[in-house]
């Protein structure tokens, strides 16, 4: 190779290195489509899904989800998600699943909580809380993200 063509490959790889993003935090949205997915004769199964965009152009996997539900600012589950891998830069989204069973809707965790089911079903409508961490791992850089998101379940 003579100068020039070092010189000229030399540029263009310090050029594309630094084109690339690899170190960028991927943005939080928003959580949506929370609904009710099934409801059987032991427990309500709540599904919702983290919204996020990854800027990077490397993907990544979700490491950790630690999150609660709350229903009236009591504890009614805790949050679980499937892992998944995470594609360079494109929105995904994070599948939330909450089993409740059904003796913590209507047992000794919450005072009113009865009372509540029953105003949230004459207006179609219960507010839930959703408080805790997801990581996110890119690479060798993990990226926490603290929820505390508040949404009304539609009952219909």
């Amino acid at each position: 190779m003579n100068v020039i063509t070092k010189i000229i490959f030399y540029l263009f790889t310090s050029l594309l290195l630094l084109s690339c993003k690899v170190n960028e935090k991927p943005e939080y949205k928003a959580v949506e489509n929370i609904k009710i997915e099934r409801m059987t004769d032991k427990e309500v199964i709540v599904s919702a899904e983290a919204v996020y965009f990854n800027p990077n152009h490397i993907g990544g996997t979700v490491k950790k989800v630690d999150i609660d539900l709350f229903l009236d600012g009591v504890k009614i589950s805790k949050v679980t998600s499937t892992p998944f891998k995470i594609n360079s830069q494109e929105n995904f989204r994070i599948p939330l699943k909450a089993n409740v069973p059904y003796g913590d809707l209507f047992g000794s965790k919450g005072n009113n909580m009865l009372g509540n089911l029953l105003n949230a079903a004459l207006s179609n409508t219960i507010q839930v809380n959703y408080k805790g961490v997801i990581t996110l791992d890119l690479g060798a850089i993990d990226y926490d993200y603290t929820l505390d998101e508040t949404m009304d379940l539609n009952l219909k």
